[in-house]
C-alpha cells in the first residue's frame, strides 16, 4: 500500500468477484473460545471463511487450563457448533511463556505435512493470528508463501508489565513474518503505517490485506427483528467488553454520576449496564457504590446474549484511553452497535477521523475524561434529532464490515498474488 487510501472504499477496493478454489484451509488462533472480542471475531470470521471457500477447514486453537477445567461443557458446545459449520477444531494447551516455543515444534511438523499436500497439488491457505504463532509455518518457503499472518496490534503496547526481553522477541517475530509470509493482514491502514514505523520496515510490504473486525449481518438482523419496542430503553447506557484499564470504564462511571448532577431531568431515567468482566470489576463495583450510580454488571455472557442485551440499550459508550491499538482499530462492539441501530459515543480516535466519520451523524465523539463523556451523553439524550440520525446511519456503515466481504478479500488475495497456482 504505497499510497494513502481514503475512506471506507479502502476496504472494498480489495474485493474481487471470483474466488479461487481452495481445497483446504488451516487456521491458528490464540483465542477461539469465550466471549472476548478477539475470540468472537475470529470464530465468526473463520466459520464464514469455511462457508465462502466451501473448503475443508481445520483450526488450531489454544485452551487455558482454567477453560479446560471450569468451562468444559461450554467448550464442548462451541466446538460442536463449529463442526456443524464445517470447521474442525484441534485444541492445544496454553502455557504461559511457553506457548510460542512448544507451538513452534508442533507447527514445523504440521508444515512438513502441508508441504507434502502442496506437492501433491492440493491448494492450501493458512491463516495465523499473531506472528509468534506463525514461526513454524515460515521455515518452508512453499508453506510460508501460502500463509497470511494477521498483526492485530503492537502487542507490547497492550501490556504495561511486559519485559524488555519480551519486547525484543515480539519485534523479532513480527519482522520475520514480514520477511517470509505470503501476506500480512492489518485491521486498518493506520495500524499498517504504525507497524512499519515501529518495526523499522522502510519499504511498503508487497502483499497487504486490510482485515478489520466484522459483523454477521444475518445474525444481527434477526436480533433486530426479534427486538420489541418494550425491550428498549433510550436512557440505558451500555458498556460492552473486557474490564481493563484502557477501556475507560471508570471514566464512564464518573461521567454518569456527573450527568445526573448536571441534568436534573435525566436523573431518574438514566441506568448504566456493563456487559462483561475482567481485572477491573471490583474497582468498578466500588466506584459505582461510592458515587451512587445505578449499575447492573452482568459478568461474561455468551456472545448472542450480550448482543440481545446491547440491542435493548439506548447508547453504547466507549471512553477508551489512547494507545497505538485504540487509535488505529475500530472495535467489534462499535460495528455491532452500528448494525443494531444503537447510537455510539466513543473517544475521538484517529481511525474514526481517518474514515471521515462525522460527529453527531455517524457517532458522537468524546475525550477520555468524565466531563467530556458526560457532555457527549447529554448531547445524545437531549436531542431526538441526533438519536434518529445516529440510528439511521449506523446500519449503513456496518454493511462495510460484513464477514462475507472480509472472507472474499482473504481468498482473493491468494489468487491475485499467485500464491496458489
Amino acid at each position: 500500500m504505497s499510497k494513502r487510501v481514503n475512506g471506507f472504499e479502502a476496504y472494498n477496493s480489495y474485493v474481487r468477484v471470483n474466488v479461487e478454489r481452495i481445497n483446504c484451509i488451516y487456521a491458528v488462533v490464540p483465542s477461539l473460545f469465550g466471549s472476548t472480542g478477539d475470540a468472537v471475531n475470529e470464530r465468526q470470521f473463520i466459520t464464514t471463511l469455511a462457508e465462502v471457500a466451501n473448503a475443508n477447514v481445520k483450526v488450531f486453537a489454544f485452551v487455558s487450563l482454567r477453560q479446560a477445567m471450569r468451562e468444559r461443557r461450554y467448550l464442548k458446545q462451541q466446538i460442536n457448533e463449529l463442526v456443524k459449520r464445517g470447521v474442525a477444531v484441534i485444541p492445544l494447551p496454553m502455557f504461559p511463556y511457553l506457548t510460542t516455543f512448544y507451538s513452534l515444534i508442533i507447527f514445523i511438523l504440521v508444515s512438513f505435512y502441508l508441504w507434502m499436500k502442496i506437492k501433491l497439488g492440493v491448494k492450501v491457505l493458512i491463516y495465523i493470528r499473531t506472528s509468534n504463532l506463525a514461526l513454524g509455518f515460515l521455515e518452508i518457503p512453499e508453506v510460508a508463501k501460502r500463509s497470511i499472518v494477521k498483526i492485530p496490534a503492537i502487542l507490547e503496547d497492550e501490556n504495561l508489565h511486559i519485559s524488555i526481553i519480551e519486547r525484543k522477541l515480539l519485534d523479532v517475530f513480527d519482522r520475520k513474518a514480514v520477511a517470509k509470509a505470503g501476506a500480512i493482514a492489518f485491521p486498518s491502514p493506520l495500524m499498517y503505517v504504525n507497524f512499519l514505523k515501529r518495526r523499522r520496515v522502510f519499504k511498503p510490504l508487497s502483499q497487504v490485506i486490510l482485515l478489520p473486525a466484522g459483523v454477521n449481518s444475518r445474525k444481527l438482523a434477526q436480533i433486530k427483528i426479534a427486538r420489541k419496542n418494550s425491550d428498549m430503553n433510550d436512557y440505558k447506557i451500555c458498556f460492552l467488553g473486557l474490564l481493563q484499564w484502557w477501556q475507560g470504564v471508570d471514566i464512564l462511571v464518573k461521567a454518569v454520576a456527573l450527568l445526573k448532577n448536571k441534568f436534573s431531568e435525566l436523573r431518574d431515567k438514566i441506568k448504566l449496564e456493563i456487559i462483561g468482566d475482567g481485572p477491573q470489576r471490583a474497582l468498578i463495583e466500588r466506584l459505582c457504590q461510592a458515587l451512587g450510580v445505578n449499575c447492573e454488571l452482568t459478568g461474561y455472557l455468551p456472545h448472542e446474549d450480550a448482543l440481545k442485551r446491547l440491542s435493548g440499550c439506548g447508547i453504547l459508550v466507549l471512553p477508551r484511553r489512547r494507545s497505538s491499538t485504540t487509535e488505529a482499530v475500530i472495535p467489534l462492539k462499535v460495528i455491532e452497535a452500528w448494525a443494531l441501530s444503537i447510537p455510539v459515543v466513543v473517544t475521538r480516535h484517529k481511525i474514526f477521523e481517518f474514515y471521515g466519520l462525522k460527529d453527531g451523524e455517524d457517532l458522537v465523539y468524546c475525550e477520555p475524561t468524565p466531563k467530556s463523556v458526560a457532555d457527549a451523553l447529554g448531547k445524545v439524550f437531549l436531542s431526538e434529532n441526533v438519536r434518529i440520525m445516529l440510528r439511521e446511519k449506523g446500519p449503513i456503515i456496518a454493511q462495510r464490515f460484513d464477514y462475507y466481504t472480509l472472507a472474499k478479500r482473504v481468498l482473493n488475495n491468494m489468487r491475485s498474488s499467485d500464491n496458489i497456482k
